[in-house]
């Protein structure tokens, strides 16, 4: 084995499997019961799959040293925190005693090693609330994988979808509008100075990265280049921005892509924001892919480094905008939508037709997935595709109400025709 990826290996299991003593997902000592009701068994069955690409053994060994970890001593300390931050508002708006509040967290806690904030988060400090009728942010890869078993899915389907490279080549084929990509090799910063020389600025993303680790933006000025990277940091020197590609070029091949601009309609909604993005949710229903939904991410004002996204939900059939809800993460307390969002309900997405027909015949090509996530930047000439995910983020459907719990229990145990 290459000792380069040996000690990056360790490093990783250190930091995501050692360091961090916490539980992956929900745990329960009823797990090992052979029977369990659905719900319970969907946790088990995600909390299962959960390794982290660690050899079973040494996973199984490390989640029993962090379970006991959790159940001796880590929880107290989280309950304790998550009560000091959020028990005294609640106490005052809700009428909630902060003492109720912290049993009710710490049985969560203890007994399926959900984490106190994520708790708070849905509202299990409530009476009656059932927390193993939602999905928790550990359990969102697994979940992807467990339905995509279901359906067949290999490691061939999910190499499709990583190499972004790749999937944009196969699907360009297809007559689907892709952004134009070059592909730049380790190190070749060159590549990059090469890339500005023809186009005002670019954005650089790892070929096989995911969340945009590490991505940034970059166009030339008076004084050189400087960027911005995707996480909001400010790139205000050419120091910087060969600091920020060194970064991106030592995690893998890089891809090069033009910069888009925004179509008028969406750019008013935050002028000062990057490309937003619009993503569209498909799915597998039999041996057809269909629209689920869409979400429209716009960046809400503030830092950069601290701000949070305004999310639009768009109607699969229509594109219109039928909701506009909260920053994501939601602030403390909520915040009121902007002007410039209400004004947009009822307003159809600029192309929808054509994005939600390419989307569509996109996923066709991995029909072994039972989902997928199409980023798309809508400019003024039209739609562009950035990327597809097989790991997206089901957190916000799942606060606009869409039951996950109920279609992992009804998908899982009931193999694809």
């Amino acid at each position: 084995m290459n000792r380069r990826r040996l000690v990056a290996g360790l490093v990783r299991m250190w930091r995501n499997e050692i360091a961090y003593l916490q539980p992956t997902g929900l745990f329960n000592l009823g797990y090992l019961r052979r029977s369990l009701p659905p719900e319970q068994a969907l946790h088990r069955a995600l909390w299962w799959r959960n390794r982290n690409r660690l050899p079973r053994l040494l996973w199984l060994a490390l989640q029993v040293l962090r379970i006991l970890h959790w159940r001796w001593l880590g929880y107290r300390r989280a309950v304790a925190a998550a009560v000091l931050a959020f028990s005294e508002r609640i106490a005052r708006d809700e009428g909630i005693p902060v003492a109720e509040q912290r049993d009710r967290i710490a049985v969560w806690a203890r007994q399926w090693c959900i984490m106190p904030d994520e708790a708070y988060a849905f509202g299990l400090y409530r009476k009656g609330r059932d927390g193993l009728l939602r999905l928790y942010p550990d359990e969102q890869l697994s979940f992807h994988r467990v339905l995509n078993a279901n359906r067949g899915a290999c490691k061939a389907d999910y190499r499709t979808v990583q190499d972004k490279q790749y999937l944009a080549d196969r699907l360009s084929e297809l007559g689907i509008p892709v952004a134009a990509t070059l592909n730049a090799k380790q190190g070749g910063f060159e590549q990059l100075e090469s890339a500005l020389a023809a186009m005002p600025a670019v954005f650089c993303k790892l070929r096989y990265g995911s969340r945009g680790e590490s991505a940034f933006r970059v166009e030339s000025s008076a004084d050189g280049l400087i960027g911005l990277t995707l996480a909001g940091k400010l790139l205000d020197t050419e120091a910087g921005v060969l600091a920020a590609w060194s970064e991106l070029a030592g995690k893998g091949p890089v891809l090069i892509q033009p910069y888009l601009h925004n179509h008028p309609l969406l750019q008013g909604l935050s002028p000062e924001a990057d490309s937003i993005t619009l993503r569209v949710i498909t799915r597998m229903q039999g041996n057809a892919a269909s629209v689920w939904t869409g979400l429209l991410y716009v960046q809400a004002p503030g830092d950069a480094v601290d701000r949070g996204y305004w999310l639009l939900k768009i109607d699969a059939d229509s594109g219109q905008v039928v909701d506009a809800f909260g920053l994501w993460p939601t602030s403390e307390g909520g915040v009121d939508n902007p002007a410039q969002l209400r004004m947009l309900d009822g307003q159809a997405m600029p192309y929808w037709p054509d994005i939600a027909r390419f989307s569509a015949q996109a996923h066709a090509e991995l029909p072994r997935l039972w989902a997928v996530a199409w980023d798309w930047i809508v400019t003024p000439e039209g739609p562009v595709l950035l990327e597809g995910n097989s790991g997206w983020d089901i957190m916000p459907l799942q606060e606009l109400g869409v039951d996950f719990v109920k279609i992992g229990c009804d998908m899982i145990g009931k193999p694809h025709q």
